[in-house]
């Protein structure tokens, strides 16, 4: 956690910062970055402003309805509970010892069935199905 922990203070502007915090959380994740803030607080605040979005209509529009039930493959659920960890492709190869394309078939697979074109959509709905914690 970074100091001072002020997730509650960013996250409580809800819908209106999730593209901010979706524009850092990119800038972070580039091998360019270098600064102090680290991915798992950028997490942390985005999975809470989400949560605190859910009251605004239209927050989770870009998500597909569907009468369906998402159903993922055991290795398409671990590929996301990683991604919510904040692990890359190269770090889930590390951790799983799949190949990289391999990684990257199961999180689009994953992405397709959850109607998401991300790693933290992808996270955001598999949470809000109850398929991952």
């Amino acid at each position: 956690m970074q100091p001072y922990g002020f997730v509650r203070v960013i996250a409580d502007e809800g819908a209106s910062i999730l593209p901010v915090l979706k524009r850092v959380a990119s800038y972070v994740s580039s091998a360019d970055y270098k600064g102090a803030l680290s991915q798992k607080y950028l997490n942390d605040i985005l999975l809470a402003a989400h949560a605190a979005a859910k009251q605004y209509k239209g927050v989770t529009a870009n998500f597909t309805c569907t009468d369906k039930p998402v159903k993922l493959s055991k290795q398409q659920v671990r590929m996301v509970e990683l991604l919510s960890q904040g692990y890359r492709n190269a770090q889930i190869a590390e951790i799983t010892g799949l190949a990289i394309p391999t990684i990257k078939t199961h999180t689009s697979l994953a992405y397709q069935k959850l109607g998401v074109n991300n790693a933290l959509d992808a996270v955001l709905r598999a949470k809000e199905l109850g398929i991952i914690q």
